[in-house]
């Protein structure tokens, strides 16, 4: 199931001034290619904090845009692989965008908005999301780091365990 489809990335190139990916059968199968190569990185950057792939149904607005981004990108390059004419120059700042956009969302720094909610909102984080923080993230590891005989706590973890007991 694909996150944008092909019509919309032929629109999408030739708005760039782009008439370069055609309906034959080589223009359609570069931009099959592209599109699976675009969803894959859009599943693999969102899996950790998202159910992906998306349902038809739900499909955020967002990774729609993203995915004819991607999917343009990478079909201008494989038609293109020799020269940058100016529109593949173009797709290739905003396939920055997209990339900088998909780390911002992988690392919880922006959220999901949905468009198929009633009334907005976000996309639901998925259980694995949940992001656990470590009380001894600041010390240096007891266990497993050298022979079970020369194992020891942290002294400056020592320390801060006296200081709270006072």
């Amino acid at each position: 199931m694909a996150y944008t489809d092909g019509t919309t990335i032929r629109y999408y190139i030739d708005s760039t001034g782009s008439q370069g990916v055609g309906t034959d059968v080589l223009g359609t199968y570069s931009i099959s290619l592209s599109q699976e190569w675009a969803d894959s990185i859009i599943d693999l950057k969102l899996s950790k904090r998202y159910d992906v792939p998306f349902g038809t149904a739900s499909i955020p607005p967002a990774v729609k845009s993203i995915s004819t981004t991607l999917s343009a990108w990478g079909a201008l390059r494989s038609i293109y692989t020799g020269e940058i004419p100016s529109s593949i120059a173009q797709v290739k700042d905003e396939y920055e965008r997209a990339m900088k956009f998909l780390d911002d969302i992988q690392n919880g720094d922006l959220d999901l908005p949905s468009g198929t909610v009633s009334g907005g909102g976000n996309v639901e984080e998925s259980s694995h999301a949940t992001k656990y923080w470590s009380s001894t993230m600041n010390y240096n590891p007891t266990f497993d780091v050298d022979d079970e005989l020369n194992w020891q706590t942290d002294t400056t973890r020592l320390e801060d365990i006296a200081g709270d007991r006072e």
